[in-house]
């Protein structure tokens, strides 16, 4: 692991970086004093290696004193040049359960940036989470080989501001909430939910194991101020800024999840979309919001990131038919038996293709 590098201070009082101008040195040792867009200050931490992917971590520091933590990572075997952009849901860390998520994208040969709020910014809003995460995504592009579109990714907090992400080819997200503020009889049926959900949280402990809660017990964080500002946010995350930031992106092809027992995604308000939005698809599935780390409902997502770098390549165009075609795919009968982690999904679908052939 490298030692932490100098800071970059960007210069609120500076101009702009415009088209033309060098890009930053990916470990930069000297300020230039620029601001890029609402970035104020990029602090490298480090890099390493895991299981062969390249990861880059910077901390980001935004014109409105948010702090972000941004994880770059460049898989070992790449199969797409185009990032995979996700961020926290509420109540998890970088860490943990989110390290395991994108550690799949990486071993399916995407590069992921994923980006983690820091103290205070736990508590922004999902309108000013998008503002900032723009930002930082649009840099790091900037600065890269990579294609400067991305494909969403998130579930709960991290799906609706995934819908709001600007620059998207597809999307693809699980149990985005509140796509309207609840009304004021719906709010003890909203509260009560959390209990149930606790109780779901349980059921997947024990479907996890010890060793399963040992690998992910960096998901929650054990700092009492992180609680704090995860509690001063709730009002935020109701006041139906998921369904507004959600038009953003009304033409692009989006793939939602919802579980049928989740009263805080409002799976009604979603489905009603659909009638004004022809490129969104809803998978509706059995369960409460805290089912999104169970296996068989993460399995959905992967399989059609999967499926769409099989038939993009590594570069190739995103055409309306092929992301059509993604966008409704549903796991083959064969898969939904088998547990997350045992399969090579994308042998699955060139046999898939090898057999269609041969038939023919």
């Amino acid at each position: 692991m490298a030692g932490s590098a100098a800071t970059l201070h960007t210069g609120v009082a500076s101009p702009e970086i415009t088209a033309g101008q060098p890009k930053f040195e990916a470990d930069p040792q000297i300020s230039e004093g620029f601001l890029v867009g609402g970035i104020v200050v990029i602090d490298p931490v480090n890099t390493n290696l895991q299981n062969g992917h390249q990861i880059r971590l910077d901390r980001y520091t935004m014109a409105d004193g948010n702090i972000y933590e941004m994880e770059f990572t460049q898989p070992s075997e790449p199969r797409s040049d185009t990032a995979i952009v996700d961020t926290t849901p509420w109540l998890v860390g970088r860490e943990g359960f989110n390290a395991k998520v994108n550690g799949r994208f990486n071993d399916m040969g995407y590069p992921t940036i994923f980006v983690s709020p820091v103290d205070k910014a736990l508590a922004a809003t999902l309108r000013d989470s998008v503002h900032n995460m723009d930002y930082i995504v649009s840099h790091v592009l900037k600065n890269s080989d990579l294609r400067p579109s991305v494909l969403g990714y998130g579930s709960s907090r991290a799906a609706a501001i995934a819908l709001g992400l600007g620059n998207m080819e597809y999307t693809d997200v699980i149990a985005p909430c509140f796509p309207r503020p609840p009304k004021a009889e719906e709010l003890p049926e909203t509260i009560i939910q959390a209990g149930f959900e606790a109780v779901e949280l349980g059921r997947h402990l024990l479907r996890i194991g010890p060793r399963g809660i040992t690998n992910q017990r960096k998901t929650f964080s054990k700092k009492p101020a992180d609680w704090q500002h995860y509690l001063k946010v709730i009002p935020k995350l109701w006041n139906g800024d998921a369904g507004r930031l959600s038009w953003t992106n009304h033409e692009t092809p989006t793939h939602i999840t919802l579980l049928d027992k989740d009263g805080w995604s409002q799976a009604d308000i979603w489905e009603g979309m659909t009638d004004e939005r022809p490129n969104m698809t809803i998978k509706m599935m059995k369960g409460r919001h805290m089912r999104i780390p169970d296996p068989k409902v993460l399995a959905g997502p992967f399989h059609r990131f999967d499926a769409l770098a099989e038939m993009r390549g590594i570069d190739g165009d995103f055409n309306e038919d092929m992301l059509q075609e993604v966008r409704e795919l549903d796991l083959p009968p064969s898969e939904k038996t088998n547990r997350l982690g045992n399969l090579s999904l994308s042998t699955i679908i060139k046999a898939g293709y090898g057999l269609a052939a041969a038939r023919a």
